[in-house]
């Protein structure tokens, strides 16, 4: 049964992706990307089902209040309320002892929003049964079908225009952002922040970078639902309370 309490706000730290890929090897992951998914061929995830989650972890509650104003100037730039916000939080904790997997969301479906206010993955080489979903692609197409199933009437999950990623600490991610921004020609600053525009070897790295590519295994795993979507413009930037942030847009 789901309680009322919320998952502590955190980080986005995915643990299995902590290896250093470097500015080079984040912006060829990212063309390795657009290639795959241009060829329409990538294997899809075998997680379809919320019940994937709903069998597998502690779930948290659903307060429907954002209640925060550090993003206000985000919001209001890209057209979104955040009294729309729903909040979703589970946690997993893998039999082989490993750190607990802990994901918390804010998902404002009216507005095609997600908000990953806290994402620690699954440890490298943790030993979890193949039922589990553990990726942060798999859990954020999850949570986002979940919800679009359940608001009445039943919301398009291709309206999905926006993954929003806050309070970032993997240090690899954390390094290609600011060489990103710095081979912008910009700094790290309060919104707009830098906007980093497709095509650029600047908006390849913060995809290909540990916090950005989940997003992209999103759409590359989950095409028979998000059609042609494709990654658009990425802004990193700064919110009021000094936390690193992502936003990736989408198109189509």
């Amino acid at each position: 049964m789901a309680s009322s309490k919320l998952v502590p706000r955190g980080a986005v730290n995915d643990r299995s992706l902590n290896k250093p890929v470097g500015y080079n090897g984040a912006v060829f992951r990212t063309n390795q990307f657009v290639q795959q998914i241009a060829a329409g061929n990538q294997p899809q995830s075998i997680f379809t089902d919320y019940s994937a989650i709903a069998n597998n972890y502690k779930l948290f509650g659903d307060a429907r209040f954002f209640g925060d104003t550090s993003l206000n100037d985000t919001f209001a730039a890209i057209g979104v309320s955040d009294a729309n916000f729903q909040s979703w939080g589970a946690q997993y904790t893998p039999p082989d002892g490993t750190a607990p997997l802990i994901f918390n969301f804010w998902v404002n479906v009216h507005d095609g929003i997600l908000l990953v206010d806290h994402a620690e993955s699954a440890e490298s080489g943790a030993r979890i049964p193949e039922n589990v979903p553990t990726r942060l692609s798999d859990i954020m197409f999850l949570v986002w079908m979940h919800i679009c199933d359940t608001l009445v009437p039943q919301a398009e999950p291709r309206t999905l225009r926006y993954i929003l990623g806050r309070s970032l600490e993997n240090k690899s991610s954390q390094a290609i952002s600011k060489m990103a921004i710095r081979a912008a020609g910009s700094k790290i600053s309060e919104w707009p922040g830098t906007q980093l525009n497709p095509g650029t070897d600047p908006w390849r790295a913060v995809i290909g970078c540990p916090g950005g590519i989940a997003v992209a295994w999103l759409l590359l795993q989950h095409q028979e639902v998000f059609g042609s979507k494709s990654l658009s413009t990425a802004w990193v930037f700064e919110n009021s309370a000094e936390e690193l942030c992502f936003l990736y847009s989408f198109a189509g």
